[in-house]
């Protein structure tokens, strides 16, 4: 069956091994960048945080490369795409963002 571009095979999606949970997301990116897709923050052991997941270099670089580059993490699509790449490998802990979710907002 042909995928409709020119390849001759079916197109697969892969299934996510488990849902991004968009609640609890939602509240990490308040806690990480207060939703400022743009920002930077920078860790005192020297790395950084990038856009609204605050995708951290150094700990997380196969995955920024993976996506992009560190400029395509300002973008909020591609962000959130990392960071379910992070969270399917590290867990909700990799974000010091989890704070905020015992609180209102």
């Amino acid at each position: 069956m042909s995928d409709g571009l020119g390849g001759g095979r079916r197109a697969h999606l892969q299934r996510p091994r488990r849902p991004l949970p968009g609640t609890i997301f939602e509240k990490i990116a308040h806690g990480e960048s207060n939703y400022y897709p743009g920002i930077i923050g920078y860790d005192p052991g020297g790395t950084r945080g990038l856009g609204l997941w605050q995708i951290t270099t150094g700990f997380n670089s196969d995955i920024i490369e993976r996506f992009g580059g560190e400029r395509q993490m300002f973008n909020p699509w591609v962000n959130a795409q990392a960071a379910k790449a992070i969270f399917d490998r590290q867990g909700i802990g990799a974000w010091y963002g989890t704070q905020y979710l015992a609180k209102g907002g």
